[in-house]
């Protein structure tokens, strides 16, 4: 019998195989609680009928060769605890290879479904690898969300201010986006793993942050420079600071950086230097120009701005 003939299936797990074609009719919706069919080739859009079924708790799609976008329609699965979605065109089936690496050409269509941020019941949402070119929703306060990664995606705009303030979060990915804005309302998140004394007395929550090659600015929350927790959020952004050590020292790029005003004024010094330069040079050619060397001396701006033109 076929797979869609097993009335009774509840877990499937058809990962890391070399599997292809579409996904939809396969499997009977109505008693599944988990499908994990990561790393495959499985083609088409992503198969929503599977959604429509309360009972699906775990739905796995990494890495295949999806196409469309992701739907609202998978937001009708009220009890769904673990949704991961990255790399749903990034299946090796599917992807070009270049001499420094590989990587696909194709984005994931569409927008986050805002929806997704509202699901009653789930925990883990992994939507990292597709160019999903996009804003982050807000998230409700009820949210049960702690694992969050939208990494490598074309993310735009600010991080809302209701998800720096989801203190629920132990994993939050947001690198290689176009986020601006400040971080300065994560001041409430957990920085601190604890020492091992206190994992006999209470469980510890801390937050992972990783926030890396986006354009972030603005003052860092005071309680991130002795965190603990894994931290990696200032490559790539131009954060302010009054000294490297106020940075977060758990960030591996906290005694490299230069804080955001640095890095302004040594960039505006540096064309300053270069123009001063140019000026000079284009000065000198104007004069060395000038039959009467006596004159050279009171040549008019005009010849010297002609000049600088020139070497520009």
């Amino acid at each position: 019998s076929s797979v869609v003939d097993m009335v009774a299936l509840s877990n499937s797990v058809f990962a890391s195989n070399f599997l292809q074609g579409r996904v939809r009719g396969i499997f009977p919706p109505a008693s599944l609680s988990s499908l994990i069919l990561a790393d495959n080739g499985f083609t088409g859009p992503l198969p929503v009928e599977l959604f429509s079924s309360s009972n699906l708790t775990s739905f796995v799609a990494t890495k295949n060769c999806f196409s469309g976008s992701i739907s609202s329609d998978v937001c009708y699965a009220t009890n769904l605890q673990v949704l991961s979605l990255s790399g749903l065109t990034a299946g090796s089936a599917c992807i070009h290879k270049l001499s420094i690496g590989t990587y696909t050409s194709t984005h994931v269509s569409g927008s986050v479904p805002r929806c997704l941020f509202s699901m009653p019941a789930l925990q883990q949402l992994l939507i990292s690898g597709n160019g999903i070119d996009s804003v982050i929703p807000d998230l409700p306060v009820e949210s049960r969300l702690v694992n969050l990664s939208l990494s490598f995606n074309r993310l735009h705009g600010s991080i809302p201010t209701s998800l720096q303030s989801h203190t629920k979060l132990e994993h939050l990915d947001l690198s290689f986006n176009h986020i601006v804005g400040s971080i300065l309302q994560m001041d409430n998140f957990s920085m601190q793993t604890g020492s091992e004394s206190d994992c006999f007395e209470q469980e510890t929550h801390h937050t992972d942050l990783a926030l890396e090659r986006n354009v972030l600015s603005g003052a860092i929350p005071s309680q991130f420079t002795h965190a603990t927790s894994e931290l990696n959020i200032l490559n790539g952004n131009m954060f302010s600071c009054s000294s490297v050590d106020t940075l977060p020292q758990n960030d591996p790029k906290a005694h490299k950086y230069a804080c955001g005003s640095d890095l302004l004024n040594f960039s505006v010094y540096s064309a300053c230097i270069v123009l001063g330069g140019i000026v000079i040079l284009s000065y000198w050619y104007v004069a060395k120009k000038h039959k009467d060397h006596t004159t050279s001396i009171i040549l008019t701006w005009t010849d010297i701005i002609a000049a600088v033109t020139r070497f520009l």
